[in-house]
């Protein structure tokens, strides 16, 4: 079983024009080991990636090599924890924990993490100003998606 802040290696799944794919890559377990889930071996997860900007977002988290706690990652190098790429993969795709991240790293992590979902004040929950809203949703009638949806069930999702 594996807990949340551990840094594990897995099988990230992609899609490209050849189909689906894996690659090994680390990733941060995100969801709580104790907490009920209705499929306990899933894992919520942030991906790391060691390719990055000279600063990061505000959904990201650097953990940085000259950091004392680096050593406990198991990380080979200063890496980016991507809290705007999460992802829901089946436990069995984990090959194995590498390290962990510390209690400092993770309410940092946190931080991210309720930016990214818009969970704060000043988080992408506010309206952009670069989006407009559509008449339809507007005036208060449906929208196609809305329109398409059985009570209790999500929106369809057209291409």
């Amino acid at each position: 079983m594996y807990e949340r802040g551990q840094v594990v290696l897995v099988d990230y799944p992609f899609v490209t024009a050849a189909g689906v794919q894996q690659k090994v890559r680390p990733a941060l377990v995100i969801s709580d080991h104790i907490a009920w889930r209705r499929f306990p071996a899933d894992l919520v997860l942030a991906a790391i990636t060691s390719q990055h900007a000279a600063e990061p977002t505000p959904n990201e988290f650097r953990v940085e090599a000259s950091d004392p706690a680096f050593s406990m990652t198991g990380l080979k190098v200063a890496s980016l924890v991507r809290l705007d790429f999460l992802m829901t993969v089946p436990g069995s795709l984990v090959r194995k924990a590498i390290g962990k991240l510390s209690n400092e790293h993770m309410k940092r992590v946190d931080e991210c993490l309720k930016r990214s979902l818009g969970l704060t004040r000043g988080g992408s929950s506010e309206p952009r100003s670069d989006r407009a809203a559509s008449p339809a949703v507007a005036d208060g009638s449906q929208t196609d998606n809305q329109a398409t949806s059985s009570p209790g069930m999500a929106p369809s999702l057209r291409a």
